[in-house]
């Protein structure tokens, strides 16, 4: 039993707040042997949620703190693999062991390993620890995961004052987040089909949104209430911009035109025309004098406009696929361009001369470009997964992101430089840390070769029903054929059955495996990856589970308390 067990309200009350009273009394040494007690981190995770946690390591790390750099670079580690599961820890609590194990094992620090070996004699529940360092460690760029929405995140955007991170998705809306937290604030709903871009308003204070539903919407950021749609558009709205000033926004449409709106009002103010096909991207100079558009398969090419005599100056040439995003460098003088032919372009704005092309380092088309505040650096976001921070002056790749197991949507800066917001297909939100140094630990990608596995029992089979994201257990004996095992909220990708037929376990696209009770249909456990699971088997000893995820990495895990 815990000593944290057990104890008068008052007392919880003084032990959730303790490390605060640690730090005020300058008692260091107390502090960091608190966290890095594991019976005080999962006291205080089954009370609050992890972001109350987190701030306890800020106690220990504030400059006024005299502590050595080892223990330090402990509580930072243990602190960014909270901060890397808070989003799995939020919602699942009996995860805590196994996140840390998984994030931590690597670790040299002995306060760390003590930890550990706390962690995996925990028996609160049954629980699936890892035998190796199969998860993202902290300490590298991937500073955060957000997840809230239901379908594919399309879009996202941060308010100049670097407060708020505001995400659009298929699901019809938009999510508004605490930067600094990661905690979901409120939810935008209004939007008839899926919602495909948003911008933020020069000031922070509105937000308008695109849509499927042939619509933009102008919300109150602080109050979250709709103030107009702006209706004109005849088919889906792609893509939105707002000018400099904050007056207007610009709007481009499947329907082959950009409109021009005031935000005041609301009306419509004029249409610029001349694409042949679809407005995929639209982008406003710094200046606020020229919008920059791109439309898809039959043109592949840029335009260049003058918003106030609505002119078309410039056709930019040389994609060999639709352009999907555009990005203007602060100093007025480039534009970035992204496309489906895998490669960016970097544009001379005056000329409309290409001044180079960033090679196809990406798999798959480009789909989201972004330029860093300094305008030195690009990154770009591909349905391979990744992003690729560039430099602009040498057109060298710096570095690739990985963390997304599925398309990477859209990218926004902070306006800092230091944090980078990026959307995807896998429904998560994710924060990227650009100054961050190099990852300490590289978890080997390797090319894993299993495929969904099936096991057969003398009397049981499991077999998968992805459509309906039930694995579906059955009776070889009677031909019977029933479903029991509901819980995951995605595809099934696999399923394992134990050879003495009690146990099996599921993966899935949710990228969570379960672990489930044959004979009650009851789920024993569940652990997180940082990818969707696409295969899962039982080793010979029937207690350890091998599992394989789209990050390409291999999870062995021990089944712990049944």
């Amino acid at each position: 039993m815990s000593e944290f067990d057990n104890r008068s309200p008052e007392d919880v009350e003084y032990g959730l707040y303790l490390p605060y009273h640690l730090a005020r009394a300058g008692m260091v040494d107390d502090l960091c042997d608190l966290l890095t007690d594991f019976e005080f981190i999962e006291y205080k995770l089954s009370l609050l949620l992890s972001q109350s946690l987190i701030e306890d390591y800020d106690l220990a790390l504030q400059s006024e703190i005299q502590i050595s750099e080892d223990k330090k670079d402990c509580l930072k580690a243990i602190q960014g693999a909270i901060r890397l599961s808070a989003h799995i820890l939020d919602r699942d609590k009996t995860q805590l062991a196994g996140q840390l194990l998984g994030r931590l094992l690597f670790h040299d620090s002995p306060e760390i390993q003590a930890m550990l070996e706390q962690a995996k004699q925990w028996d609160s529940t049954p629980w699936l620890r890892p035998l190796t360092a199969s998860l993202t460690p902290p300490g590298g760029s991937l500073f955060r995961t957000l997840t809230g929405h239901t379908a594919e995140v399309t879009a996202v955007a941060v308010t100049p004052d670097e407060r708020f991170i505001i995400s659009a998705s298929q699901d019809k809306t938009l999510n508004v987040w605490n930067l600094e937290t990661g905690s979901q604030l409120f939810t935008l709903r209004s939007h008839q089909d899926w919602v495909t871009a948003v911008a933020v308003t020069p000031d922070g204070q509105c937000v308008i949104s695109a849509s499927q539903d042939k619509t933009l919407k102008l919300w109150n950021l602080m109050t979250g209430r709709e103030i107009y749609t702006l209706v004109g558009h005849q088919d889906g709205v792609i893509a939105v911009a707002v000018t400099p000033n904050g007056r207007s926004a610009v709007s481009a449409s499947q329907d082959k035109t950009l409109k021009v709106w005031d935000l005041k009002t609301g009306l419509e103010l004029f249409t610029l025309v001349g694409h042949q096909d679809g407005v995929t991207a639209v982008a406003v100079t710094p200046d606020g004098q020229c919008v920059i558009s791109a439309s898809s398969s039959l043109e592949q090419n840029l335009k260049v406009w003058n918003l106030e005599s609505r002119v078309e100056l410039l056709v930019l040439q040389g994609h060999t696929g639709p352009v999907r995003a555009i990005a203007v460098t602060p100093d007025n003088k480039r534009v970035v361009s992204a496309s489906a032919d895998k490669t960016l372009k970097v544009w001379d704005l005056s000329s409309g001369a290409e001044l180079f092309t960033l090679l196809n380092n990406h798999t798959r088309e480009i789909y989201a470009v972004a330029v860093t505040p300094d305008g030195r650096q690009a990154v770009s976001a591909s349905l391979d997964h990744t992003l690729k921070i560039w430099n602009l002056e040498s057109g060298v790749e710096l570095t690739t992101l990985h963390g997304h197991s599925a398309a990477v949507t859209s990218v926004a800066m902070v306006p800092n430089g230091k944090w980078l917001v990026s959307a995807s297909v896998d429904k998560t939100i994710k924060i990227w840390d650009l100054k961050s140094k190099p990852e300490q630990i590289s978890l080997s990608r390797r090319k894993n070769q299993m495929t969904s596995v099936l096991e057969i029992s003398d009397k049981q089979f499991a077999v998968l029903d992805s459509q309906n994201k039930i694995p579906k257990v059955g009776d070889l004996t009677s031909g019977a054929k029933f479903d029991i095992l509901h819980g995951q909220t995605d595809s099934i990708t696999a399923v394992a059955v134990t050879p003495d037929g009690r146990l099996a376990v599921s993966a899935s696209q949710d990228a969570i495996l379960k672990l489930w009770d044959l004979e009650s249909g009851i789920v024993l456990a569940s652990f997180n990856g940082d990818g969707w699971f696409r295969a899962c088997a039982f080793a010979q000893d029937g207690m350890t589970i091998i599992a394989s995820d789209k990050l390409e990495q291999t999870h062995f895990l021990h089944i712990e308390g049944v």
